[in-house]
């Protein structure tokens, strides 16, 4: 149940967000393909090689900043991350941090 799809135009990796199986995964130009799976309520920056940059989320719930099933992120031109929960049927905003700030 693909809920988002991105293509790298560096190398032409084709990454697809599948949210019934929870799981990331990434076809390179060859057609290899590799996965990541967990429903843990965290959101994770990733670089196009598929390392984790870090993450964000308090784990799964419906308290603030969990998840339950979050999908639709969008990101603003001041990198805020706007993710909406199709569970929890709302939108969370996430607050890029500022420069010169630790975050």
């Amino acid at each position: 149940m693909v809920h988002g799809i991105a293509i790298n135009p560096d190398n032409g990796n084709v990454y697809i967000a599948d949210r019934e199986e929870y799981r990331l995964v990434v076809y390179d130009a060859h057609g290899t393909l590799w996965l990541a799976t967990g429903q843990d309520g965290q959101i994770f920056k990733m670089d196009w090689d598929g390392n984790v940059l870090g993450a964000i989320g308090n784990g799964p719930g419906r308290g603030e900043g969990q998840f339950v099933e979050s999908n639709y992120m969008v990101m603003d031109s001041e990198g805020n991350l706007y993710t909406g929960d199709t569970s929890v049927g709302r939108i969370t905003k996430m607050i890029a941090p500022r420069k010169g700030t630790r975050g």
